[in-house]
């Protein structure tokens, strides 16, 4: 909608104003303008999806969680008696960790250590494996790994 204007001076000395309202027609977008928006929302969500497929996906807790909350970042249920948790995880393409820290009995730590990994073997691993393996180069991705200690 486009609005002229037209104004005078009439003899008495009045102002007139009179108002034109020209309805312009709607362009019909051509098919180049719609061709440039299919491709530019279809860039946008190509880029979403290869950063959620092979972009680095972290989720920590920062500080001391509840159990509950620690549930919901891992799928894990962790003891009643669980204390001081701690959480970490990421995704990246088809690597990931997770990482779960809390502190209770030694028989509930079993306990739900069995619960996790019902088949494995419940047997004291070498300190290569809890250095390497556990995480020395993958707490790079973390803003703050100090607490998982097992190394």
């Amino acid at each position: 909608m486009m609005q002229t204007v037209r104004w005078g001076i009439s003899k008495p000395y009045r102002a007139i104003v009179h108002l034109n309202y020209v309805i312009l027609p709607r362009e019909k977008p051509t098919t180049f303008k719609s061709l440039v928006g299919v491709i530019i929302i279809g860039g946008v969500i190509i880029a979403w999806l290869v950063w959620s497929l092979f972009g680095l996906n972290v989720t920590e807790s920062h500080g001391v969680i509840t159990a509950a909350k620690a549930e919901s970042i891992t799928g894990l249920k962790l003891p009643s008696e669980a204390m001081n948790i701690r959480t970490a995880r990421y995704i990246q393409w088809v690597n990931y960790a997770e990482f779960v820290r809390f502190e209770a009995p030694v028989n509930v730590c079993l306990r739900c250590a069995l619960k996790i990994t019902p088949r494995q073997a419940m047997k004291p691993t070498d300190e290569y494996d809890l250095k390497y393996a556990a995480g020395a180069g993958r707490s790079a991705a973390f803003s703050d790994f100090t607490w998982f200690d097992l190394y």
